[in-house]
């Protein structure tokens, strides 16, 4: 059983978050042009997920968007052609573990032997990916892999407080409340290769060739 990307999504509640989403990239002419900031942290030429897609639609059979951070992510790689499955995921305190609610069906039949691409916008804890690692492991695929859109973390005194150990070489100093943290090291030993958005620039031609897909795809705004 072939796994069909989820564009357009195929959850009202999920559809209606992404013509949110979809909204918030469209420029003043109304063309797609940057994704947001607020999934990103960077207003990165949309052209980058797309050329990254291109180099992992032959390596992947499917990718695991973790919402919302992986939301940009997602809507633009299932629209290039990997084949996406969506699970919202939250952290339920500094401490402690994270929530695991697929919004797609997860089953033996499509994930198990499968090369699986774990799509997350960040990591600051390895937290939520480590839940994530647990829970897709239960399937048996052949290999997890892991794409972040970014390397580095905004760590504010909030997220910080509690979770020291995970930010050895990290001091905040007079007034600063924040600062950006590599973060990388993070990562659960667990996955296999760790890759990023940072590693890939934008393609043209990749671009065109989304925002036809998008066009014809059926997405009412």
């Amino acid at each position: 059983m072939s796994i069909q990307p989820s564009s357009p999504p195929r959850s009202l509640t999920f559809n209606q978050i992404y013509q949110n989403y979809y909204r918030s990239i469209m420029d003043p002419e109304g063309r797609l042009s940057y994704l947001s900031s607020s999934y990103l942290g960077s207003h990165r030429d949309i052209g980058d997920v797309c050329s990254a897609a291109k180099e992992l639609i032959p390596n992947y059979d499917v990718g695991i968007a973790i919402l919302n951070g992986a939301m940009g992510l997602a809507f633009v790689m299932g629209h290039c052609g990997l084949p996406i499955l969506n699970v919202k995921m939250q952290r339920i305190d500094n401490k402690y573990d994270a929530t695991w609610k697929p919004l797609d069906e997860l089953t033996n039949e499509t994930l198990e032997g499968k090369r699986i691409i774990v799509l997350e916008n960040d990591v600051l804890t390895g937290k939520t990916l480590t839940r994530a690692y647990q829970e897709l492991s239960k399937f048996n695929p052949s290999s997890i892999d892991l794409f972040l859109a970014r390397y580095k973390t905004l760590v504010d005194k909030s997220n910080y407080k509690g979770n020291e150990q995970y930010f050895p070489n990290l001091h905040f100093s007079g007034y600063q409340t924040e600062q950006w943290v590599d973060t990388r090291g993070n990562v659960p030993d667990s996955y296999g290769k760790t890759l990023g958005l940072p590693d890939f620039e934008s393609d043209p031609n990749v671009v065109l060739e989304f925002i036809k897909k998008v066009e014809s795809s059926g997405f009412i705004l």
